[in-house]
C-alpha cells in the first residue's frame, strides 16, 4: 500500500465531517457487489447481523463507486470483495446526501496477484 492512512467502513462518517485534508486515505474492508459494468462497480459494505441490529458502522446507507483502470475487468454482481492494507481502494471522494446515503468515491489502485 502506498503510503496514506488505512480505514474501515465504520470510519467513513469521520471522513465526511473532516474530509480528505489533502491526505491520501485508502479503504479496507469485505464488500458485495451490487452493480457492476466495463469500469465501474458500486459496493456495499458488508455488515455482520449484530452490527445491523445494534447499528454499528456504515451500512446500507453507504455505496462505495470503484473506478478501475482500462482493460480490468470488475467483479461481477452478486460476488463478496475483500481488501486489506496489502490491496486497498484509494478514496478520491466522499459525499453525503441530504436523505443520510454516502457516495464513496474509490479508485483501484493495485494490480491483483
Amino acid at each position: 500500500m502506498p503510503l496514506g492512512r488505512l480505514i474501515g467502513p465504520g470510519d467513513l462518517r469521520d471522513v465526511v465531517e473532516r474530509g480528505l485534508a489533502g491526505e491520501r486515505v485508502y479503504l479496507k474492508g469485505q464488500f458485495m457487489v451490487n452493480f457492476s459494468d466495463a469500469n465501474r462497480a458500486v459496493l456495499r459494505p458488508r455488515t455482520k447481523l449484530t452490527d445491523k441490529v445494534l447499528h454499528f458502522g456504515a451500512g446500507s446507507s453507504t455505496r462505495i463507486i470503484v473506478e478501475f483502470p482500462a482493460g480490468y475487468t470488475p467483479p461481477r454482481q452478486g460476488t463478496e470483495v475483500s481488501r486489506d492494507e496489502m490491496r486497498p481502494y484509494e478514496i478520491t471522494e466522499v459525499r453525503k446526501q441530504e436523505d443520510g446515503q454516502l457516495n464513496v468515491f474509490v479508485r483501484e489502485i493495485m494490480q491483483p496477484n
